[in-house]
């Protein structure tokens, strides 16, 4: 009796037993692993929002960037002479100056890297959301 109610659950959905039951455990473990990656990037963020006030160098090259934007804001003058010290050349877009000079524009906080910093955390978040 019991193989006949076996048979006919399978026949419903169909998919044997044996492949019902595989299917529920990949989907469990990839549960699982996606709660574990949550759990260990909390950490990370912590981290990550720790330093979004840091005065000074961030991480990846920031303050290079947003000192030209500090310069923008000043005198309106996006790429430097390079016949004078420092002889790095700008190396983003118009545009990207122009965006990270906005919070600058609009208020001045204490600490002239917050803003851009901001600016750069909301499109992310905008990004990801899609």
């Amino acid at each position: 009796m019991r193989a006949i109610e076996n048979r006919s659950a399978s026949s419903k959905t169909g998919k044997p037993r044996l492949q019902q039951l595989a299917s529920r455990t990949v989907k469990w473990t990839v549960a699982g692993v996606l709660m574990a990656v949550c759990f260990v990037s909390i950490p990370l963020l912590i981290r990550q929002i720790s330093l979004v006030v840091r005065l000074n160098e961030r991480d990846h090259g920031d303050s290079y960037i947003l000192y030209d934007v500090q310069r923008l804001q000043k005198t309106g003058i996006i790429y430097r002479d390079l016949t004078q010290p420092p002889y790095l050349a700008a190396q983003y877009s118009p545009l990207v100056y122009i965006f990270y000079s906005l919070p600058g524009r609009i208020v001045t906080f204490e600490n002239p890297f917050f803003g851009p910093r901001l600016l750069v955390i909301a499109a992310f978040i905008s990004v990801s959301q899609w």
